[in-house]
């Protein structure tokens, strides 16, 4: 759940977190869990499924739009993209442990930039909390 609130995040052009969230459906079976929210007049389902023979995948619903994250390996790399369900594009997508290291080595020695993502955890963890409880 956290990698999909820190994707909003970024989808939502980083004010996803400053929103107010409603709730209104969460199924939680095994192997499954499903949510049903409202930000900004926009619907969203999360649907998160884990089976141990496929590789988990994460499909979003906004309003019409139906995209699916999927992962692939090409050569020893992880490739992460979204596929959009009624045109069957896909875009690539950045990986985001590789990008969290690129920032992590680059802002070494900037107080801003841990600030920054002390605040970012804290309210990922705040929201991931209301999802879960």
């Amino acid at each position: 759940m956290p990698h999909a609130l820190s994707f909003f995040h970024i989808f939502f052009k980083k004010n996803f977190l400053k929103k107010n969230i409603n709730k209104t459906n969460t199924i939680v079976k095994k192997n499954i869990w499903q949510t049903s929210f409202k930000v900004s007049e926009k619907i969203i389902n999360l649907v998160f499924k884990e089976n141990y023979k496929e590789k988990t995948s994460v499909k979003l619903r906004l309003n019409d739009l139906v995209l699916v994250r999927k992962t692939k390996k090409n050569r020893g790399k992880f490739i992460n993209y979204i596929q959009n369900f009624q045109t069957n594009k896909i875009k690539n997508i950045n990986n985001p442990m590789e990008d969290f290291y690129k920032d992590l080595f680059k802002n070494m020695n900037n107080k801003k930039y841990y600030k920054t993502n002390k605040y970012l955890t804290l309210n990922i963890m705040k929201i991931n909390n209301f999802f879960l409880n």
